[in-house]
């Protein structure tokens, strides 16, 4: 009888070595952070974080026992949302859900359990430092020396890069449009972000590559959103290319997009293509 009694009291001796174990961990990749510039981090009454470094606009989220982190420019953070689980219309835990794109699980979850005290607070001050952070990182954006007007910028998944969208920039080049393109633009060292956001600022109009690959990119998506903004402001920029795919799944996407009148790769070559975007460009010169 002793001996069965003895099992459930090692139990939770080694559960409670564990979680004073866990906490030192957390304690020690909280400092670390703090000394490696991300000195205002968020985890909840969890082990998942995530951090900001205000002065570079940078973010790391991970796992704080482990000190396991990927770390992002600030805009790849597109989206935040504090929610309360229920059951029975009762309140049972509350979460932070991020959503952050180029990284194999978007969302991110901060636990806060039943904490809703400590949740209402540090959604406050999240916030805040989200706003500070973010607009930093525009102000720089705004304030960057611009060396170059693009005639167009494409919007494309890397997948189809080989097969079409290498091909129709260089026939485009060919007759003498002034392009941004990936290979063509970015250095080694720069800010994919960031360089996106110069290219979208700069370009006359938008060529969105819509294909499969396409639909399931995160990256190319924001293209399109800042391409979308554009669009309300009363600008034609948005110029849709349907690569391999047909009218209802590009409605399922987008019905605003399903709607304009694009050219297909089914239809059109590369070269043909590249002659109609230049007389768009000569027409409204």
């Amino acid at each position: 009888m002793e001996y069965f009694l003895l099992i459930p009291v090692t139990g939770l001796i080694l559960l409670a070595s564990y979680l004073v174990y866990q906490s030192k961990e957390q304690k020690k990749s909280k400092k670390l952070l703090v000394e490696h510039g991300y000195r205002h981090v968020f985890s909840g009454d969890g082990n998942n974080f995530i951090a900001f470094d205000i002065e570079n606009g940078m973010i790391r989220f991970g796992q704080l026992s482990k000190y396991k982190y990927e770390e992002r420019p600030i805009t790849y953070l597109t989206n935040y949302e504090w929610k309360w689980t229920e059951h029975n219309a009762v309140k049972v835990t509350n979460k932070f859900f991020l959503y952050i794109s180029d990284v194999d699980h978007s969302m991110h979850e901060i636990f806060y359990g039943g904490n809703e005290r400590l949740a209402e607070v540090e959604w406050a001050k999240f916030q805040a430092v989200v706003s500070e952070c973010t607009a930093g990182q525009y102000r720089e954006i705004k304030n960057m020396e611009r060396h170059d007007s693009y005639d167009f910028f494409v919007s494309h998944a890397s997948e189809d890069k080989d097969e079409f969208v290498r091909p129709l920039v260089k026939a485009m080049s060919n007759l003498g449009l002034n392009i941004w393109y990936d290979e063509f633009s970015l250095e080694i060292g720069d800010s994919l972000r960031r360089t996106i956001d110069h290219g979208l600022g700069s370009s006359r109009y938008g060529i969105v590559i819509l294909s499969k690959a396409f639909f399931d990119k995160q990256w190319p998506q924001y293209e399109l959103d800042a391409l979308v903004n554009k669009s309300m402001s009363g600008q034609k920029v948005i110029l849709p290319v349907w690569h391999g795919v047909e009218h209802q799944e590009v409605s399922n996407y987008s019905h605003s997009l399903a709607g304009k009148v694009a050219f297909s790769s089914s239809h059109l070559s590369v070269e043909d293509m590249a002659k109609e975007f230049l007389k768009l460009i000569q027409k409204n010169s």
